[in-house]
C-alpha cells in the first residue's frame, strides 16, 4: 500500500463512527432496523437487503412516490425496534458495538453454536479501534 492510500472496512468504519460520535449507519450495529431502500430493476421497493422477499415489498417507483414508500416503510421499523436478544447476547461486553446484529442475519453468523462470531473479532480490533476514534474525536 502507498503512502496516503486509505482502506476502507465498513465494519470498521461503523464501529469508529459508533464510538466517535454515537452513531452508526448499519442497522446491524445497533441491532434496531432501519430502511436501507434496495430497488429492483423492475422498480420493486424492499427496505433493505436482507428483506428483499415478496412479503416484505412496499411498492414499486412506477406506481409510487417517495412519501408512500416511506409510510410503507413504518410498520417494517416498528417490528424491528428493540426485539429481544437471544439469551448469550444479554449481557455483553460487546452490546454497544453490534446490540445483537441485523435480526435476519443473527441466528445464521452472529450466534454459532451459542457463541458471538463477533466477540472474537472485536477482542483482537476494538482496542485499536477505540484509539482511532478518540484520535478523531480530538483532531489528532
Amino acid at each position: 500500500m502507498e503512502q496516503g492510500q486509505v482502506i476502507s472496512i465498513k465494519l470498521f468504519d461503523d464501529l469508529v463512527n459508533l464510538y466517535a460520535f454515537g452513531h452508526a449507519t448499519a442497522c446491524g450495529i445497533t441491532g434496531k432496523c432501519s430502511v436501507q431502500y434496495v430497488v429492483e430493476a423492475n422498480g420493486d421497493v424492499f427496505p433493505c437487503d436482507f428483506y428483499a422477499l415478496d412479503p416484505y415489498r412496499m411498492g414499486s417507483l412506477l406506481n409510487a412516490g417517495p412519501s408512500s414508500l416511506a409510510d410503507a416503510a413504518a410498520p417494517f421499523l416498528a417490528v424491528g425496534e428493540g426485539h429481544p436478544r437471544e439469551l448469550p447476547c444479554r449481557g455483553c461486553r460487546y452490546e454497544k458495538s453490534c446490540g445483537g446484529g441485523c435480526r435476519r442475519m443473527r441466528d445464521r453468523i452472529y450466534l454459532e453454536n451459542g457463541v458471538c462470531c463477533y466477540a472474537g473479532l472485536l477482542d483482537d480490533i476494538l482496542p485499536q479501534l477505540l484509539r482511532f476514534a478518540q484520535s478523531w474525536v480530538s483532531g489528532q
